[in-house]
């Protein structure tokens, strides 16, 4: 069983083999910062303070959730507030299409209703059932 979920979970760093982040982004015209574990973000930051340009963000997108599940066959996948970002509905997608691909997975995506911490706990109590040898 795997857990997956969006970077906005803010769980930087989270060494777990049954989990995996799908990572937001921010664009700008001179570079896109994504917010995985390589991200520097004082640097990222800095840059930021000092552009004048316009930037936008963007959820992950269904071929991330793609890489995310790799090739786990019992998925739980959380993700922001579907009303602030569209990283619900490409997780969706990506359900869709794994399953067409693996026909005998599982996959339950959650719309958090929430982002951070809220996310957070959700996630710890998946891996506290995982871990007491609860079945999806």
């Amino acid at each position: 069983m795997k857990i997956v979920f969006d970077s906005s979970a803010d769980l930087r760093g989270l060494t777990k083999s049954s989990s995996s982040c799908a990572p937001l982004k921010i664009i700008t015209a001179e570079k896109e910062y994504v917010d995985n574990d390589s991200l520097d973000i004082g640097g990222m930051v800095e840059d930021l303070l000092h552009y004048k340009g316009k930037s936008s963000t963007s959820c992950p997108n269904p071929e991330d959730w793609l890489s995310a599940f790799g090739d786990a066959r019992e998925i739980f996948c959380i993700t922001i507030t579907g009303t602030l970002s569209g990283s619900y509905n490409a997780a969706c997608v990506a359900k869709n299409l794994y399953i067409e691909r693996h026909p005998d997975a599982q996959i339950c995506v959650i719309n958090s209703l929430s982002t951070g911490p809220e996310m957070k706990l959700i996630i710890e109590k998946l891996q506290e059932w995982m871990e007491g040898g609860l079945h999806f």
